[in-house]
């Protein structure tokens, strides 16, 4: 999936060096190679046509981000990691004490190690090398790509989650099958706890039991606070203030609106192109040619959606005393006095 983000590479590059290496037959390495090379043209096809006609200007970044690889790298592990795996909410803070949130990382952590030493030391089949692969390289070429420093919704942890969730599934039942051979062991037998319990049943009550204690774990540490926090939000119309927003916009006669990136994008979205919007430089530009015809507007017939940090005086086109002022939900609404 590269050419849905260029992100993806981090997984798809480890996984065909592994093919590359394990692949030493000829004429196998000849039919994997022309698959893979003729679906990746076929879906990256739009991807490449667009960027031929336009000068391959999706290398462009749409705006400066901050922050050095190792920035990005340490974000990784401290923010996208534990947001992507449920252990901090979107405002940061931990679903659990620290310190139980810590354990828990580590055992995550840990889990996630032994999964993949599990997977490469399991059998002798060429396979067995992708999941490792991919868990000791993703992150550091994640790194190689600026924008990925964001992290405060988790969603670029998708790009690792799945082989992560893998490894640490190996571990849990390699872990259960362990204990439920313990249970079995014949020196067992002579322990009058286990005489008249027979081995079968012995080996479903822990998987049974082992299963519904890490579903409760699941469920207490991660569904409950998260499930909370989004229903917290969602008892009501969620999109009411842009709606509220664009009322204001429309009552003053403005068609044209610049301002924060989330707040004035979704404005023009529900405005269904009766209202075109323009973002501030320093964040991502989605889409430069409508941001310029705002910026050809008179200065007095541009209204701002903006986030209460960017609230400030040298971004307006006017002097903030020219401007109205409401504040609707979590946004500023600010239009010039003398409208057009």
């Amino acid at each position: 999936g590269f050419w849905m983000h260029p992100m993806f590479l981090s997984v798809v590059v480890p996984i065909l060096v592994v093919v590359a290496v394990v692949h030493r037959d000829r004429r196998r390495r000849r039919t994997v190679w022309s698959a893979v090379v003729i679906g990746g043209l076929v879906g990256s096809g739009p991807y490449l046509v667009w960027n031929v006609w336009n000068r391959f200007d999706s290398r462009r970044l749409p705006a400066e981000f901050e922050g050095t690889y190792l920035d990005r790298l340490s974000v990784f592990w401290r923010e996208l990691l534990p947001r992507a795996l449920g252990l901090r909410a979107a405002d940061w803070s931990w679903h659990l004490p620290v310190a139980a949130a810590m354990v828990l990382a580590v055992l995550l952590g840990a889990a996630t190690l032994a999964g993949a030493v599990i997977v490469a030391r399991g059998s002798d089949r060429p396979s067995r090398w992708l999941l490792p692969s991919v868990l000791a390289s993703a992150l550091p070429m994640m790194a190689l790509f600026p924008p990925l420093i964001f992290s405060a919704d988790g969603r670029y942890g998708i790009v690792v989650f799945a082989f992560i969730a893998i490894s640490i599934s190996v571990a849990i039942a390699r872990g259960l099958a362990a204990l439920s051979a313990r249970c079995d062991d014949p020196a067992n037998r002579d322990d009058p706890a286990h005489r008249d319990d027979p081995a079968p049943h012995r080996r479903r009550r822990v998987m049974v039991v082992s299963g519904l204690l890490l579903a409760m774990v699941w469920v207490a540490g991660y569904v409950v606070p998260e499930g909370r926090s989004w229903l917290s939000t969602s008892d009501a119309e969620p999109n009411a203030a842009v709606f509220e927003a664009l009322e204001v916009l429309e009552d003053g006669g403005f068609n044209h609106v610049f301002g924060s990136y989330w707040a004035v994008l979704p404005v023009e979205f529900v405005a269904d192109r009766r209202v075109v919007a323009g973002t501030f430089g320093f964040q991502p530009v989605r889409f430069p040619e409508r941001a310029e015809v705002v910026l050809a507007q008179a200065p007095n017939a541009v209204a701002f959606v903006v986030l209460p940090e960017h609230e400030r005086p040298e971004l307006l086109f006017l002097p903030a005393e020219d401007y109205q002022r409401r504040e609707v939900g979590s946004r500023v609404v600010l239009w010039p006095v003398d409208g057009p």
